[in-house]
């Protein structure tokens, strides 16, 4: 998801050749974005040394995804964020299934 914004945001930026913009680096501005966010995302990775579990994965993912998704929204972007969020929304509710059913089976053991 990342290129196609990025291309949008190039193509943008490219056909406004007024003064202010002429030193702005689009890309960069998504790297920052995307950099402060996945610091915060990481603060939610938890690892549990006495049960051996890391918590915190899909919810740091998700924290992620909701930054790219305000990125395409302000790129008028609207299909692909909505697309996307659809998407991410199925596989979320997914890996909760499959998360209960691995831990069904593994009580049973």
């Amino acid at each position: 998801m990342n290129w196609l914004i990025q291309i949008q945001i190039v193509a943008r930026f490219a056909s406004n050749t007024s003064a202010q913009t002429a030193g702005t680096d689009p890309i960069r501005i998504i790297q920052a974005i995307i950099v402060g966010i996945s610091f915060l995302g990481a603060g939610t990775i938890i690892q549990r040394r006495q049960q051996e579990r890391i918590e915190g994965l899909t919810t740091s993912a998700s924290i992620l995804f909701t930054a790219a998704v305000g990125i395409a929204v302000a790129l008028d972007q609207i299909y692909l964020a909505t697309g996307v969020t659809l998407l991410v929304v199925v596989i979320n509710y997914f890996l909760k299934f499959l998360e209960k059913l691995l831990k069904t089976k593994s009580d049973d053991s």
